[in-house]
């Protein structure tokens, strides 16, 4: 087993109990930590194994994070649901409904706002900032690549908005690698791929739980409802229920609306193909107004 992948029970019940854990800055150390505040829980696992504990225990709604040690290492797999189940619970929400980031943001004591910072050429599309009396400010650009000229006007305010949910997600997973002992937010494990992928895959999980995912009708009409009843984007939507049925083949495809114009894969899953299938199969399904087309079935 990889060495940054190994757990120690010692450090686990440091950081549970919300001791220090002597981690150098940057670091990354033998053990795992997991977000969850002075809860003390005998565990032999950095996060805890059981979803049915997070769901049950009413402790963890008392999770403080300005009160929780910094992670040292970069969650993955069912740690960052647990992470995301956990932060939703504490922020007073449904484990599965639609998420209310003014809750969470709330709870982090983290502001975000809208502004211009180059994403349509494309520079960054958020930054996080730590901020005097151990607060964030969060600033998204939700401005896609190419600019909004290129989108259609009747979509450019939901995908605004879509843009917008999961970029806060995203910076809000990086709070998770500051330490919160002063007057500002430090860093304490400092960026790399690694923990970008992770805030990607924690704000997915805050959008559409596992859980919620796993729910779904493996149709292109579940797909459609999960979208809705999240309010995210049906790529996002298509990547979590991806996850949560691995069994499915789901692919998005985008163009077509004049004549002669190819369909151009928008995102697809490993089991399917490049080219778009024939709009007669039943898994298949045209979103006219979008100019997107559909496809889940069972692989």
């Amino acid at each position: 087993m990889p060495e940054s992948r190994r757990s120690l029970t010692s450090s686990s019940r440091r950081f549970l109990t919300g001791t220090p854990n002597h981690c150098m800055v940057g670091q990354r150390s033998h053990s795992r930590s997991c977000f969850l505040g002075e809860t003390a829980i005998e565990t032999s696992s950095i996060l805890l194994s059981k979803m049915e504990y997070l769901m049950n225990n009413p402790s963890l709604r008392k999770w403080d994070p300005r009160r929780a040690q910094p992670l040292d290492v970069i969650p993955q797999g069912q740690e960052i649901a647990e992470l995301a189940t956990v932060a939703r619970r504490a922020s007073g929400q449904s484990p599965t409904g639609a998420l209310d980031f003014t809750a969470l943001c709330r709870l982090v004591r983290a502001r975000p706002i809208q502004a211009r910072l180059g994403g349509a050429n494309g520079g960054m599309e958020a930054m996080l900032t730590p901020l005097p009396e151990d607060r964030f400010g969060i600033t998204v650009d939700p401005t896609p690549r190419g600019g909004w000229q290129r989108i259609p006007v009747h979509l450019r305010k939901e995908l605004r908005r879509h843009r917008f949910r999961f970029r806060v997600g995203h910076e809000l997973g990086h709070t998770y690698f500051y330490a919160r002992d002063g007057d500002r937010p430090r860093r304490h494990l400092f960026d790399s791929p690694e923990q970008e992928e992770f805030c990607d895959a924690f704000s997915r999980e805050l959008l559409v739980p596992i859980r919620a995912a796993r729910r779904a009708a493996p149709t292109p009409d579940g797909l459609l409802r999960l979208r809705s009843t999240h309010d995210v984007s049906l790529e996002l939507a298509a990547r979590s229920l991806s996850a949560a049925q691995p069994n499915l083949a789901i692919g998005i495809w985008f163009g077509g609306m004049g004549r002669g114009e190819r369909l151009t894969p928008q995102w697809i899953s490993p089991n399917v193909s490049l080219d778009p299938p024939d709009l007669a199969v039943r898994s298949t399904k045209w979103i006219q107004p979008r100019g997107q087309l559909i496809h889940v079935a069972s692989a």
